[in-house]
């Protein structure tokens, strides 16, 4: 009663809707889309209440605009189809088709081609009906979110009624299946249970009791799941037939019980609902097996009296067969015979099974066509694909290439520079030990001969102030002093001019070395980083993680070492080797505090203990810094990083 008048109030609510905006949608079409969308939502939810809103839309049909009367046309001919109306011929439902087919989404064209073939259900053509709802399914996108697979359960219905009133079964099967596929994806768990159900039909066409029976328990365990005990009782229907063939009538006549007192088919006369007839022929079976033949014909006669002519004539010739009553045998023997002419169904099978091989030849042939184009499609795509990847390849590769020949090139060009930057260093350090000797060689001569010059000028002097004989000694003395003098200028005017050379060659190397340092500062800013994934510095940070060492670090990792030093820090190196003179433990111990090993690391390795880094480091710290103790050592080499 609550599902009932939720219904009414549904109904009410959307004709209200349709009154209130109706007359205004003749005045403009920004109202009927919005009406036609109110029913596109209606037809599934309530098709009763879309169909009265569109029959009274009918009137606004002249002020419409082409797109608007194909959707009104559209949903207008699938409210009648929900609302079990016969659609009346095919040629406007054609138009309908056609445009969707066109301007349609993939949903509309669908329901167009489901339209189409219930217009062709409604004028009797068979072919044509199958067609268009084969056509109808095609049109569906099942990828999209929004594919109406409602609408495809009531295609793939109606296609399994079709191929079960032409007994197909094979076909019938496959249009259930896919119908209880859709209904799955739309979350319709009615339709599941449904197509279940359905799946009797085919099979006991295909005479399989075994599977119509595994079918039938499933379908009433399932039904009965979800609370439909009335359909559930309904399913008894076949599993009441194979029990009547098979003589069971206990199980026949259990199974009778329920469909008669659970399935809600009855009025209060005993009269089951129309369309399940059939029933009177099972009951009729049953009294006839059982021995009560007046019943079995009340019953068979009502068959006879539901259309049910070859099911009905059947049972009673068998009846007056048991009763012996010539006149009704021959009577119902011709009736039966009558009643058993399928030439013409038979006929119509076979042109349903011819058209449906045409079709699927024509589709098959369309989907062969359709994959050959698109793997030619394919084909060229891979090509250009394949040539755009040979090409990036290739210039990934050419590039690859350069840019390794540009880095040798860089990394020898560094490695030269680098031998030049020591050599120069080398000559200029010389240079200096040169300018510095020359200069002490100059004084010690500058002292020598103004040592000897005062001597002279005190021996002319005691001779001035001697008697006249020694006149010609002091003479003497003086031309000695004058020639001193003169061998004293010109030494010291040579050794101005060989200082005054050096120094300008001391100006320039020093000019070079330090446009060398600043060219290999700026490369080896960005190569300092390399030093710390180099494995000389790995080794020497593992062998520091341990707590003692059995035997003293090679020599040749020390050089490893001062090698990498001397390639990631040039000017650290340079100011350690050249500037200033450090023994090879003591040089070692101050390249390990550059790279950062803390104290107790150091002793580690160079297996010592912490006094003795202590005392390397004072030595270092006195040697480079004129440090007095080790502690300002780690500052101050800290200090030079910032060169």
């Amino acid at each position: 009663m609550r599902s009932f008048f939720y219904n009414k109030l549904l109904f009410s609510t959307a004709v209200f809707l349709f009154f209130a905006t109706a007359f205004m949608s003749c005045g403009g079409s920004s109202t009927t889309r919005k009406v036609l969308a109110e029913c596109r939502t209606l037809l599934s939810s309530s098709p009763d209440s879309a169909l009265s809103i569109l029959d009274s839309l009918e009137a606004c049909i002249p002020s419409m605009s082409l797109d608007e009367r194909m959707h009104f046309g559209l949903y207008h001919r699938v409210a009648k189809i929900r609302n079990y109306v016969v659609l009346d011929g095919d040629s406007s439902a054609r138009v309908v088709a056609d445009y969707f087919d066109r301007h349609g989404t993939a949903n509309e064209k669908m329901m167009a081609y489901y339209v189409l073939g219930c217009a062709y259900r409604d004028m009797g053509d068979v072919p044509m009906q199958l067609e268009s709802f084969q056509k109808a399914v095609e049109k569906a996108d099942t990828t999209r979110a929004d594919c109406d697979y409602y609408t495809m359960v009531s295609i793939y219905g109606h296609m399994a009624d079709l191929y079960h009133r032409q007994v197909l079964p094979e076909e019938e099967i496959h249009a259930i299946e896919m119908a209880g596929k859709c209904a799955r994806k739309d979350n319709d768990t009615l339709s599941v249970l449904k197509s279940t159900e359905l799946l009797i039909r085919p099979y006991f066409h295909l005479r399989d009791t075994n599977r119509v029976l595994a079918i039938a328990d499933s379908a009433l365990m399932l039904y009965k799941k979800f609370g439909y005990d009335n359909i559930a009782a309904e399913v008894l229907s076949a599993p009441i037939s194979i029990a009547l063939d098979y003589g069971d009538n206990i199980k026949a006549k259990e199974c009778l019980s329920i469909y008669e007192q659970e399935s809600g088919l009855f009025d209060n006369h005993g009269n089951i609902r129309k369309g399940r007839e059939y029933y009177y022929r099972n009951k009729g079976r049953f009294y006839e097996n059982i021995g009560e033949l007046d019943s079995a014909i009340f019953f068979y006669q009502r068959a006879a009296s539901a259309s049910l002519f070859e099911s009905a004539y059947k049972g009673l010739l068998s009846v007056y067969e048991k009763k012996n009553k010539p006149d009704s045998i021959a009577k119902y023997a011709k009736l039966f015979a009558s009643a058993n002419d399928s030439s013409w169904l038979s006929k119509n099978s076979k042109m349903v099974e011819q058209m449906t091989a045409m079709y699927d030849y024509s589709r098959h042939k369309k989907q062969a066509e359709e994959s050959a184009q698109r793997t030619a499609r394919a084909e060229k795509t891979r090509m250009r694909l394949l040539l755009i990847l040979l090409g990036v390849s290739m210039m990934s590769g050419f590039m690859y290439v350069s840019h390794r020949r540009e880095m040798r090139r860089k990394q020898e060009d560094y490695a030269k520079m680098e031998r030049d930057f020591a050599d120069s260093q080398t000559a200029l350090d010389g240079l200096q030990k040169d300018v510095r000797l020359m200069r002490f060689e100059y004084e010690e001569r500058m002292s020598d001969m103004r040592q000897e010059e005062k001597s002279l000028n005190n021996e002319i002097e005691l001779l001035r102030n001697s008697n006249n004989q020694l006149t010609e000694k002091y003479d003497e003395k003086e031309k000695e002093l004058a020639q001193l003098r003169k061998y004293i200028a010109k030494e010291t005017e040579t050794y101005r001019r060989e200082i005054s050379a050096k120094t300008e060659e001391l100006e320039r190397l020093g000019g070079e070395v330090e446009k060398m340092r600043e060219k290999m500062d700026k490369d080896s800013a960005l190569r300092e980083k390399d030093f710390w994934n180099t494995s000389i510095y790995k080794y020497f940070r593992d062998l520091a993680n341990k707590s003692y060492l059995n035997d003293k670090v090679e020599k040749e990792k020390w050089e490893g070492l001062n090698n990498a030093i001397r390639k990631y820090f040039p000017d650290f190196y340079s100011y350690i080797n050249y500037s200033h003179y450090l023994n090879f433990e003591q040089r070692c111990v101050c390249e390990l505090i550059w790279t950062g090993f803390a104290d107790a690391d150091i002793a580690v390795l160079i297996n010592g203990n912490s006094k003795r880094v202590s005392r390397l480091k004072e030595q270092i710290n006195r040697r480079l810094f004129d440090g007095e103790d080790a502690k300002t050592l780690r500052a101050n080499i800290e200090a030079l990083m910032d060169w």
